[in-house]
């Protein structure tokens, strides 16, 4: 019975521990439990990490939100998978501050789900649930108060520079406290150490340092000052620096009070106000000047009446200053020049009456003077006898400005035009246009009637905007068929929609170039400032993308830039950038394309065609992309890289053996006119150790005869390396073949279907005939496509073909197998067979 006894005992005392340890289980789970709760209700983040592994075992929904990722994304994952931490080794710094005997708050930058950063504080402790230890975070986000600190430092400290940089001495005076604070202007000002350091007591040795005529009344104000009686506002004294008197004024005005008015603490700024003596003193030596200058010195007011006149008018034309006065400036004008606007600065020739009645030629410069609101106050002209040293030296300033060809403002003059109405815009607000206008078919008409119908269409265009604008808006040519009208001063954007009409209405009716009439439509794009931009750079883009989108949806119309551009705007940015990248990350690869003689199918040339191979799997030819480096400024770059890579591809060739034939690279006019070309093509063949004559380059007609004499000087550099020039799309300026008779060219290039229009009437096959026999260049016919392509080229006797009828472009290495089998089939060996793939 004992042995029973003892056994129930025993069974019972096992079941009371089970259920003591369940009941235990049961409200750390409900502990548990009431924690989460209590975690899931307040706005801070908090997340709990198993220690064994860095497993996330829970993340309340503050925390969720705070990284942008759902609730659920973080259970079962470490903070390094959820690519959080903007420096994973701060996860270590947590983890050593949660052994902590009081816990450590710990500030680091994170990420966001969207990928942006942002400063957080956190603070961690080990807690123990069962038998497994967790670190719970709490986490704080400190962003906007750490953005917040910044912007006040960065403000203090601007305040502070732009204080210095200002030459501004500024000083605390704490009378109760008897310290001083300022800062190193002022200690310079009044000669104590600049050591950042407080002055204390207040140093009372600077009255000293006044000027002896000042002292006594600089001493009176500062007693009033203190005694609460007045403040100092702009009081100009003279202080001594470096054994000579500098003129300051002093600002001083009292911030605590006593309740009698005494000053207790007193701010402070003074400024060197020397200059402006000396300026004071100038301008009166400079109206005495004026008085005896042999020019004649105007002053007019805002409508262009005469004010005041000094005494060389009369010397100059015979009119009394005082029979002049309340006359308009323009009536005494004896040429039909446009008068120049009174609102900006301008020089230049002009012709006034005399009292003799025969006109008096003078050269005129005039500055406005503007008011605090950007309104013009007066005029400042200046006359005087024109020498024929001021005639060139005027023409040299109006060659700088101007395009030589069409005499609008060139594409510099314009912009910096345009910068200056923009300041005035924000001045005084008010409404104005960009236009950007490109022709239609200019490119058509300057290939087939040739450059000098060409130019003369450009001259007659520039006329004709020139006729529908005011006088004082300004035009400019930016370069090629493109210009940009420049309106200040609207009233509404309606009245720039009423110019765009004008414009294109102007630019419709037909223009005869060469005896033939034709049309050169044009599309127009229109930004309006201040709401479309309010710097000249935006302004311009935004009028090019409306233009753009207008020759996208037809051509010969016009339209307003708007919000719906923007992305062509940004994707443009966005190109630009993966343009730049791709040239640091050398994503350009080449492809070769041979050029066959004619008829006997062995290779002469080979062309390099440079491949942009982007980051989407994209392979984009040159076309797609050498526009915009050239509005980049990458062009001159990318002709380094290419020459680069022809030159390790050439050599590698040579070295495995193989007898390659020339190669010949494509440049546009700015890359084949730059001045280090030669210099770039003479350091890869030193480097690459290469003959001269493996080299070639390709160069548009248009590109040569758009400077001819300078064309010939590039050529002949070239020749003395060795490396040839072709002439690519020939054909444009038939009259023009014979200027390059003696030019050092290897072939000219034409297109086939250039060629065959030529080879289509008696004077085209009179004209190739001439070129084949007389000037005695091959002729390589590109763009063959066809086996009627190839009959038309045999037909007309070219030497050379290109295009993909003869053969696609290959690869390096595929090229390297077509060179392995010519050259067998020249040793008289049987052919590799093609490479497998």
């Amino acid at each position: 019975l004992l042995v029973l006894y003892l056994h129930d005992s025993e069974q019972q005392r096992h079941r009371q521990e089970r259920l003591r340890r369940q009941e235990m289980r049961q409200l750390r789970r409900a502990q548990r439990d009431i924690i989460l709760q209590a975690a899931d209700m307040i706005p801070s983040a908090v997340v709990l990490t198993r220690l064994s592994d860095q497993t996330i075992v829970y993340a309340n929904e503050a925390l969720a939100r705070l990284f942008g990722y759902p609730r659920a994304s973080f259970i079962g994952r470490t903070s390094l998978e959820m690519g959080i931490w903007n420096n994973p080794d701060d996860r270590h710094e947590l983890l050593a501050r949660m052994h902590a005997p009081v816990p450590q708050p710990f500030n680091c930058w994170m990420r966001r789900a969207d990928g942006t950063r942002f400063c957080i504080e956190l603070q961690s402790s080990r807690v123990t649930w069962g038998d497994s230890a967790y670190m719970l975070t709490v986490a704080h986000d400190i962003d906007q108060l750490v953005r917040a600190e910044s912007l006040a430092r960065d403000g203090e400290r601007s305040i502070k520079e732009a204080l210095a940089r200002a030459q501004i001495g500024y000083v605390d005076l704490d009378l109760a406290r008897d310290r001083a604070v300022g800062n190193s202007v002022m200690a310079e000002m009044m000669g104590y150490p600049d050591d950042g350091a407080v002055l204390s007591p207040i140093p009372q040795d600077w009255i000293g340092r006044v000027h002896p005529d000042d002292r006594d009344m600089v001493r009176l104000r500062y007693r009033n000052l203190m005694a609460g009686r007045a403040p100092i506002d702009g009081l100009e004294f003279r202080l001594e620096h470096d054994r000579d008197w500098r003129w300051v004024m002093a600002t001083l005005v009292p911030i605590e009070t006593l309740p009698d008015g005494r000053a207790l603490r007193v701010l402070g700024v003074y400024v060197d106000v020397t200059r402006l003596h000396l300026a004071t003193a100038e301008l009166r030596l400079a109206a005495h000047v004026q008085e005896h200058t042999p020019d004649a010195v105007l002053i007019c007011d805002a409508a262009g009446r005469l004010l005041k006149a000094n005494r060389a008018i009369q010397r100059l034309t015979g009119w009394a200053p005082e029979v002049l006065v309340e006359e308009l400036l323009a009536d005494l004008r004896a040429d039909a020049y446009p008068v120049p606007p009174a609102n900006r600065s301008w020089e230049g020739e002009c012709h006034y009456r005399t009292l003799s009645g025969v006109p008096l030629a003078c050269w005129q410069r005039q500055s406005p003077v503007l008011d605090e609101y950007g309104n013009l106050s007066y005029l400042l002209v200046t006359l005087s006898e024109l020498s024929e040293r001021q005639r060139q030296e005027a023409r040299i300033r109006y060659l700088a400005e101007h395009d030589s060809l069409t005499g609008l403002y060139n594409r510099a003059a314009l912009i910096e035009r345009l910068g200056d109405v923009l300041a005035q815009a924000r001045r005084q607000p008010h409404v104005g246009a960009v236009m950007y206008l490109d022709l239609d078919r200019f490119k058509q008409i300057n290939d087939t009637l040739g450059h000098e119908a060409g130019d003369a269409l450009l001259i007659e265009v520039a006329r004709r905007i020139r006729s529908v604008v005011r006088t004082g808006d300004a035009v400019g040519r930016m370069g090629g068929d493109e210009f940009v009208v420049l309106l200040a001063r609207l009233e509404y954007p309606r009245d720039a929609a009423a110019v765009a009409d004008k414009l294109l209405a102007a630019l419709l009716e037909p223009f005869v170039l060469s005896g033939q009439r034709v049309e050169s439509p044009a599309s127009i794009g229109v930004a309006m400032f201040p709401q479309d931009g309010e710097d000249a750079d935006t302004l311009l883009r935004h009028a090019d993308a409306a233009m753009y989108d207008v020759k996208t949806q037809g051509r010969g119309r016009w339209q307003f830039f708007t919000s719906a551009l923007q992305s062509q705007v940004a994707n443009r940015r966005a190109r630009e950038a993966m343009l730049t990248r791709a040239l640091e990350r050398r994503e350009f690869v080449l492809e070769y394309q041979l050029i066959y003689g004619n008829p006997v199918r062995e290779p002469l040339a080979m062309e390099a065609l440079l491949r942009w191979h982007t980051p989407a799997g994209e392979r984009l030819p040159a076309q797609a992309f050498i526009d915009l480096a050239e509005d980049m400024r990458l062009a001159l770059r990318l002709t380094r890289y290419t020459l680069d890579l022809v030159g390790q591809q050439l050599a590698g060739w040579l070295e495995a053996g193989l007898v390659p034939v020339p190669v010949a690279i494509n440049l546009t006019s700015r890359q084949f006119h730059d001045p280090l070309l030669v210099t770039h093509v003479a350091e890869t063949l030193r480097e690459h150790r290469l003959d001269g004559q493996w080299i070639e380059f390709e160069v548009a007609e248009s590109a040569l005869f758009a400077d001819l004499e300078q064309s010939r000087k590039q050529l002949a550099r070239l020749a003395e390396l060795g490396v040839g020039v072709a002439v690519d799309r020939f054909g444009g300026d038939i009259r023009r073949w014979f200027e390059l008779a003696d030019a050092p060219l290897t072939r000219i290039k034409v297109e086939c279907s250039v060629l065959a229009e030529l080879s289509g009437n008696d004077r085209g096959r009179m004209a190739l005939s001439a070129w084949q026999g007389v000037l005695g260049r091959p002729l390589a016919v590109t763009g063959v496509e066809s086996d009627d392509d190839l009959a038309c080229a045999e037909r007309i006797g070219s030497q050379a073909v290109q295009g993909w009828v003869c053969q696609a472009p290959l690869n390096g290495e595929q090229m390297a197998q077509v060179l392995r089998q010519r050259q067998a089939r020249e040793a008289g060996l049987p052919a590799e067979p093609p490479a497998a793939g």
